[in-house]
């Protein structure tokens, strides 16, 4: 008798240094997950980024064994604004993280401090500075939609939530600086159904050729962290952490105070109020690699550090979880003075990224901003993000907030134990 087999999401996160994958269930237990690291050579290159996408992707599938479980859906999401460029040969990609070399392109660099849209500037740049690739190109797709269209042969661009398009285009916007607005698949909501999984994937992974496997969009990764982190009901906050650190609040309303930026949440009606710390990973990241820990892991060079408050290493994360804290105290006085929440909930913080995976970093944190820090079943939220798009697609909720409310769950909390400051 055949063994009856485990069913699971397939959840895929395009970052820029590596590509994170998940085997997620209906109630939002993780079966494993896998992180694929880019080839730096790849990535470096426009022509090649897409391809190190596509071999990330395969390696994650084998790594997590994708043929041993039932795989009902898949669900794909990555950061943003990266655009690639696809004909029918090539493609050409522009990170989102990639500056403008030409910055004495006037028309840019007016565009960018003018527009709310995070999309126009770099379809200008293509297209001033690339326009061989701009008109060859048969569409121009962000990275989880180039994803989507290497699984399903479907091309859409992911609107989040219709108050995003802003921070997109219009025809109107694209007909004034004379950018084809062809070449940019029709908007579509998370969650859409992009069709199935392709035959010749399926034959990739041993997974048999009548299976129909619906491919659901997943959107921008900070969205899908969002959501998977449950930061979907008014008063909820998160730190996400990675090289930046963003700390957000789930809002009805806007909260405009200095150094605060106010999004749509993807739930209608809501905003996603966040306070940015722009480097505080990167700052550790760069000490680390200079220092005698660069061949250790983060977790013992956090170990070592804390034992030797007089390293400069010591020095520099007290330095950066002091800036944690204050914004911390930042959002959490903003929420105090705008929202009517309950009290109980005021100081109880989700975290996720990197950083959450570190239970010494996480003390410390804890310690030193002197708030309960909580981390739940999925530390990559943007991969339990995709999993409840997934299953929602899939009918097995009735909408992102249930399927969170269900999924999400609070695995460790770390209380503060030993006031610093």
């Amino acid at each position: 008798m055949q063994k009856e087999l485990k069913k699971a999401s397939f959840c895929i996160d395009i970052g820029t240094s590596s590509l994170k994958a998940a085997l997620i269930s209906e109630c939002g237990f993780v079966f494993s997950s896998t992180v694929v690291r880019f080839s730096p050579i790849q990535i470096e290159n426009p022509y090649e980024i897409s391809n190190c996408w596509i071999n990330s992707f395969f390696q994650a599938g084998k790594n997590l064994q994708i043929s041993n479980y039932k795989i009902q859906g898949i669900s794909v999401s990555g950061n943003g604004p990266t655009l690639t460029a696809v004909n029918e040969n090539s493609t050409f990609t522009i990170l989102w993280n990639k500056e403008f070399s030409n910055s004495n392109i006037h028309e840019i660099s007016e565009l960018s401090k003018n527009s709310k849209s995070i999309f126009l500037p770099r379809l200008l740049y293509l297209k001033k500075l690339f326009p061989k690739i701009y008109e060859d190109a048969k569409a121009i797709l962000s990275g989880p939609e180039f994803f989507i269209n290497f699984l399903t042969n479907t091309q859409v661009t992911i609107l989040p939530e219709k108050r995003f398009l802003s921070a997109y285009w219009t025809k109107e916007d694209l007909a004034e600086f004379n950018i084809d607005y062809k070449l940019l698949p029709d908007f579509v909501p998370i969650g859409f159904n992009s069709g199935f999984l392709r035959k010749e994937i399926l034959a990739k992974f041993q997974i048999d050729s009548t299976e129909k496997i619906p491919v659901f969009c997943g959107g921008p990764d900070f969205v899908t962290a969002l959501i998977g982190t449950n930061t979907l009901s008014v008063g909820k906050i998160c730190d996400r952490s990675g090289s930046s650190e963003g700390i957000n609040l789930c809002s009805n309303k806007p909260i405009f105070a200095e150094g605060f930026r106010n999004l749509p949440s993807v739930i209608s009606d809501l905003y996603n109020v966040s306070f940015l710390l722009k480097d505080t990973g990167t700052r550790f990241t760069q000490w680390k690699n200079t220092s005698k820990w660069k061949e250790n892991s983060y977790e013992e060079c956090i170990i070592d550090l804390l034992k030797n408050k007089e390293n400069s290493g010591y020095k520099l994360i007290f330095e950066i979880a002091k800036e944690v804290k204050i914004a911390f105290e930042k959002i959490i006085l903003e929420k105090q003075k705008n929202l009517s929440i309950p009290n109980e909930t005021e100081n109880q913080i989700i975290c996720t990224g990197g950083q959450a995976k570190n239970p010494h970093w996480m003390q410390f944190k804890s310690d030193v901003t002197n708030l309960e820090l909580c981390v739940t079943n999925c530390p990559d939220a943007e991969l339990m993000g995709n999993a409840i798009i997934s299953n929602v697609g899939l009918q097995n909720y009735t909408s992102i907030q249930s399927a969170a409310q269900k999924m999400v769950t609070v695995t460790t909390k770390y209380f503060p134990k030993n006031s610093i400051l």
